[in-house]
């Protein structure tokens, strides 16, 4: 955290890597693939990033990838990244495989972490609970319809 804001985080066993937050701020701050417009759906459900994505006409891979390596995950069309991840091989062995997973997805839009980084913007201190940004409603349970 810097000022309140979380910037990086570091899952177990990995490299420490921008939050989405700051990497749509300054999005050249680390090497890119480039998913097709076919993988839109599933990289917004959090899947691993599909050889075929990358390898296909819309897909672009940064030659100076290399193994474990966090990477930014881009959709063909779309200015600002929708995840990241790490490498689970390096470029050129990327450009030449047929099939199976490439990239491990760690943090995508809307998972846990973005919405946790919402809430940091959003929620109110706890010294000053009289003066809430949120509306009361957003705190309530919904009641399922039957």
């Amino acid at each position: 955290f810097v000022n309140d804001e979380l910037l990086f985080i570091q899952p177990k066993d990995k490299k420490m890597m921008p939050v989405l937050r700051l990497l749509h701020r300054y999005p050249y701050m680390m090497a890119h693939v480039q998913c097709d417009k076919g993988g839109t759906k599933s990289m917004l459900s959090g899947s691993k990033v599909m050889c075929q994505g990358l390898t296909s006409a819309g897909g672009v891979i940064d030659p100076s990838i290399e193994e474990g390596q966090p990477v930014a995950i881009m959709l063909e069309g779309k200015k600002n990244a929708v995840g990241l991840g790490i490498a689970m091989m390096a470029a050129d062995k990327m450009k030449v495989a047929k099939e199976g997973p490439v990239v491990e997805m760690v943090h995508y839009l809307c998972d846990g972490l973005w919405n946790y980084t919402c809430l940091l913007y959003t929620s109110p201190s706890p010294r000053d609970l009289s003066t809430s940004r949120m509306p009361s409603s957003a705190c309530k349970k919904k009641k399922k319809k039957k």
